[in-house]
Formats: structure tokens, C-alpha cells, sequence
């Protein structure tokens, strides 16, 4: 069982076109729900859209691949506001007993005038993985900037990991790749936001995201989609005064339907 399990786990990595072991996940239901697009994530990829933010955020969630219990994720963050800068404090966990990983981050975004913010963030990132000669620890380094260009449009850079520093030396170990992302925020309406979003990974794989939110009172409808290949994205999430909660769903035509929960609040 076990060994038809970490066969799976491969598999599947294949099949989702993953460049890397470090490939950078989007979880969150709102994220995943909008195409993952980075922009609205409640847990700022970004860390230049802390910035937008005015109060104290706490947010917790987690996402399922395709059924399968071993492809489970899990993050939560904190964003604390100062005069000075936004502090945020991140952890995710992703995997099982034979593959796994854990993060912690620590972000910092900062409003540099009334169009531009900037941000940086440091990851600590611990690998294992079944037949490793020792687990992997590495430094990592995101970098982000954000530029207002009108009331109603936003424009977005971010490079993950753009720069990575080993912990550990285990041989035939390899740096993970980085990740860009440039892409926008434009509101429609009121209550109506697109986002749309082009990544590339390693000059090798290129995606387009698109992401759509239209808000009715309490309610928050989501869709959207990224390809290649084409993955239509679907969620809802409702405001409950003192909690929001979001939920989202996703379909691969060949491996099935991803779903993932949130929870957060604002204090």
C-alpha cells in the first residue's frame, strides 16, 4: 500500500507539470478559486498587497488534491500592521510520511508612496522524502511590488524564490527553480474585480491565470481559469461579521476535482 501510495504521489507530480520539488503552491480558496491568481490571496503570496490591508488578519486553510489524502495542504498567517511596515508571519505543510515538506515565512510589505508598495519575504523550507540521504533545509527569498495606477487598476510583480541559499548538502541535490508572476487587478465595478495574471517557472513553464469576483452583500461568487492545460476554478465565500469563510473547487479532466477551505478574521 505504501509503495502504491508514493508511486501515486509521483505520478500525479508528472501530470500537474511540476518543474521542481519546491514548485510554488497556491491553496488558498480564494486564490485557487479565481484561476490562482495571487492577487486576493488572504494570505499574500504577494507580500506587497499586505499593504491594502488596514487591520490584523489571521487566516488558516486547506487544500486537497484530487481526493487523495496524501496531497494535503495546509497553511495559516498572521498580518500585523505597524506605522512603520506590514509584518506577516506564514506556515505551510504539504505531504505525507514518504514525501513531505514545512515552511515558515516571515514577510515584510511596505507603502512607498500612494502607488507604490514593495515587499520581501524569507522562507525556511524542510524537505524529506522516502530513500533521502539527509532532509533538504534551504533559505528562500520572495520579492514583490505592487503599483497603483488608477482608483481602478492595479498592477502586480512578484519573483518567488529569487534567491536560495542550502542548509544542507546532500548530494545530487539541486536548487529549486524561481517563479515571476506580472499580472493586474482591475475593478469592474463596485463589487466586481478581475484579476488576471501571466508565470512563467524557470523560462519553461508558462501559464496564464484569470480570476473573476463579483460581491453581493454577504456573499462573494469566484471563478476563473489557468492553462495550459485548462483548469476551470469555482468558490463562494461569505462574510460573517466577526469570520469570513471560503470555500473553492477546481477540475483536471483527467485526475479529478481539487477543493479547499478557509477561515479567517479580521481584528
Amino acid at each position: 500500500m505504501r509503495t502504491t501510495t508514493f508511486i501515486l504521489f509521483w505520478l500525479l507530480q508528472a501530470a500537474v507539470g511540476a518543474t521542481d520539488l519546491f514548485h510554488r503552491e497556491v491553496a488558498n480558496p480564494v486564490s485557487s478559486s479565481m484561476g490562482e491568481t495571487l492577487f486576493r490571496s488572504p494570505n499574500f503570496e504577494n507580500p506587497a498587497t499586505a499593504t491594502y490591508e488596514t487591520t490584523r488578519c489571521a487566516y488558516a486553510d486547506y487544500h486537497n488534491k484530487y481526493g487523495v489524502k496524501e496531497l494535503g495542504y495546509w497553511e495559516a498567517s498572521l498580518l500585523y500592521p505597524t506605522q512603520w511596515a506590514h509584518q506577516l508571519l506564514k506556515f505551510e505543510h504539504f505531504g505525507y510520511e514518504h514525501y513531505h515538506y514545512t515552511a515558515l515565512h516571515y514577510g515584510i510589505g511596505k507603502k512607498l508612496s500612494e502607488r507604490w508598495s514593495l515587499g520581501t519575504a524569507i522562507r525556511l523550507k524542510h524537505l524529506h522524502f522516502t530513500g533521502c540521504q539527509e532532509d533538504r533545509n534551504s533559505l528562500q527569498n520572495d520579492i514583490g511590488a505592487t503599483w497603483s495606477a488608477t482608483a481602478k487598476v492595479t498592477l502586480e510583480v512578484l519573483i518567488h524564490n529569487l534567491i536560495e541559499s542550502k542548509l544542507t548538502d546532500s548530494e545530487g541535490e539541486g536548487k529549486s527553480g524561481h517563479t515571476t508572476t506580472v499580472g493586474g487587478a482591475f475593478q469592474l465595478l463596485d463589487n466586481a474585480q478581475w484579476c488576471l495574471e501571466l508565470e512563467e517557472t524557470q523560462w519553461e513553464d508558462w501559464q496564464i491565470k484569470n480570476g473573476f469576483e463579483f460581491t453581493y452583500e454577504r456573499a462573494s461568487f469566484r471563478c476563473g481559469f489557468k492553462f495550459l492545460p485548462v483548469l476551470p476554478t469555482f468558490g463562494i465565500g461569505f462574510d460573517l461579521t466577526q469570520l469570513r469563510l471560503d470555500l473553492s473547487g477546481s477540475f483536471h479532466n483527467q485526475l479529478g476535482y481539487s477543493i479547499a477551505i478557509g477561515v479567517g478574521s479580521k481584528f
